[in-house]
């Protein structure tokens, strides 16, 4: 598993085989230390999963550091795609998709929805204001004031055409 990016698909990157190596040697100690009868992969299963996330977001990782919610989904997928990986080794009669769909049994990461803060919102303000006139930022003062009211992507900005606007309803 950890050579596929030699073996089977040139576009892994390296970061990417580390971090796996990284999280399936925690898992391996984790198992080694607490579930020492788990010595092979048809033991393991998502209530093993579940206790080794809990361990570590209450007690911490190799560097001691308790795990966020962000880490657990992060070691989740790298577990369950290492495990997928292996159900496809025919001869080993592993259960497909048994780490599968462990969403909503794992604790959900928190996301910020605002861009910017209340200050920041001021200074963006403050600059189109100040610049709306002058020569260097008028061009861009319109295109940022879209891309602010509407959500719109930079891309979506730049290739809009006044076809696609209905100034009666004000609508893209």
């Amino acid at each position: 598993y950890l050579n596929r990016h030699i073996d089977e698909m040139k576009s892994i990157k390296l970061s990417s085989i580390r971090s796996d190596t990284s999280c399936l040697k925690d898992f391996q100690s984790y198992l080694q230390e607490h579930h020492p009868k788990v010595k092979t992969i048809y033991k393991i299963n998502k209530d093993l999963l579940q206790d080794y996330f809990t361990y570590r977001m209450k007690v911490g990782g190799v560097s001691g550091k308790k795990w966020s919610a962000g880490g657990v989904q992060t070691y989740y997928r790298r577990i369950r795609a290492f495990y997928n990986w292996m159900c496809n080794k025919r001869h080993l009669e592993l259960d497909y998709g048994i780490l599968n769909k462990m969403g909503s049994e794992l604790p959900k990461v928190e996301r910020m929805t605002e861009s910017f803060s209340p200050s920041e919102i001021l200074k963006v303000v403050e600059f189109m204001q100040d610049e709306k006139g002058s020569r260097e930022w008028s061009w861009f003062v319109p295109m940022l004031r879209v891309l602010l009211l509407t959500g719109c992507r930079i891309s979506e900005c730049v290739n809009m055409k006044i076809d696609d606007i209905d100034l009666n309803s004000r609508e893209w």
